[in-house]
This record gives structure tokens, sequence and C-alpha cells, in this order.
């Protein structure tokens, strides 16, 4: 159900799991659904359950990545972004955790203002104090 799309039908059939007392494959399965249907916060505390009921090393590891993932997707969701965080990740990383479904990321910086900068021009955005080589003001 779940590779097919079909993340509150998977949701309600792993429901069912967890009271039949199959508990790694439920919060797995549950946790990916969550995850699908944009509940980070539930969908990272299943993950990291069925991480650590897990018994290969490997799916641990995936598993925990995944409730990462999520974990970052609650705090989007709630607005609670470290972009500084976020920032230094990308560098040392081929990719940033981000969940997409949790809608796009915004930043302007203290920095710069928009403004209407005349008829012809428009509107634009203009540094109010200085921008080091490289610091993003935008995102």
């Amino acid at each position: 159900l779940l590779g097919a799309g079909f993340a509150p039908e998977a949701f309600n059939e792993c429901s069912a799991l967890l009271e039949s007392r199959q508990q790694r494959a439920a919060s797995i399965l549950l946790g990916k659904a969550s995850f699908q249907m944009g509940k980070f916060a539930e969908a990272s505390s299943l993950l990291r359950a069925g991480a650590a009921e897990s018994t290969s090393v490997a799916e641990a590891k995936e598993l925990q990545h995944a409730a990462d993932v999520a974990e970052v997707g609650a705090r989007q969701q709630q607005g609670n972004i470290d972009y500084a965080e976020l920032m230094r990740s990308s560098l040392l990383a081929s990719e940033v955790p981000l969940a997409e479904a949790a809608g796009p990321l915004t930043f302007v910086s203290p920095r710069v203002e928009r403004r209407e900068l005349s008829a012809e021009r428009g509107r634009g955005v203009v540094a109010v104090k200085d921008l080091q080589l490289g610091e993003a003001f935008i995102v």
C-alpha cells in the first residue's frame, strides 16, 4: 500500500499490526506512512523505535537517517529552522536532509530590504548593511 502511494490506507493497516503486537514491522511501516502524510514528529519517533528494534545494522542506520530527516521536517512545520546549521550541513554532506512535504523554506537576511526601485526598474532587493562574499541573504 505504501509503495503505491496509499499512505492513509497503510497507516490504518499498520495500526492494526500494532494491535496484533507486531511492533517492529508496524513501527517501520507506520513511520514511513506518517512521513508521507506529513506527520513528521510522529514519523520520527516511530522510525527511531523501528531502528532500535532492528536486527540489521544497515536497516537500523537507514531508519535512523529517515528519523533524522523527519525530525527536520517537524521543525520546519513549526517554523523552527536553524539556517546556519542547514548551511553547514550542505557543505559537509552531499545532500541536505529536508522533508519536501513540509513546504518551501524562506529566509530574508536582516541586512537586506525589498524596495520599489523606480517605475522603470520595478521592485528589487537592496542591501542596507554590508554583505560578506558568499553570504546568503535570500533563500
